[in-house]
């Protein structure tokens, strides 16, 4: 940014300018300084490799509302797959079955 600005603008611009770019827990830290640009580009890299490396996970274990509505959805889709599983193969049966009867009358 210092080199795009070349002489048209302050130091004090482009450091209020860059330090807007980046992450608020960095401005926050790097606003307190009166180091000078090069300076304030190491510590902002400095901080955020160690910000990078702190990020917090949680796995929780419970279901929230909607992960307890797709369970129940999940459970009524199952006990639909076994109602239609029963039907086609009562449906099945009946076919193999009048098939068989057609057979059988016409070989008389």
């Amino acid at each position: 940014m210092k080199e795009l600005a070349q002489n048209w603008v302050t130091d004090e611009f482009v450091k209020a300018i860059w330090l807007e770019r980046l992450p608020i827990h960095t401005q926050a830290i790097l606003s307190v300084s009166t180091a000078n640009l090069s300076e304030l580009s190491i510590l902002a890299d400095k901080i955020n490799e160690i910000k990078a490396e702190s990020a917090v996970c949680k796995i929780s274990e419970s279901l929230g509302a909607c992960g307890q509505e797709n369970t129940v959805q999940i459970s009524a889709l199952q006990n639909q797959i076994g109602s239609l599983t029963l039907q086609v193969s009562e449906l099945t049966k009946v076919v193999s079955t009048q098939a068989l009867s057609r057979d059988r009358t016409n070989y008389r």
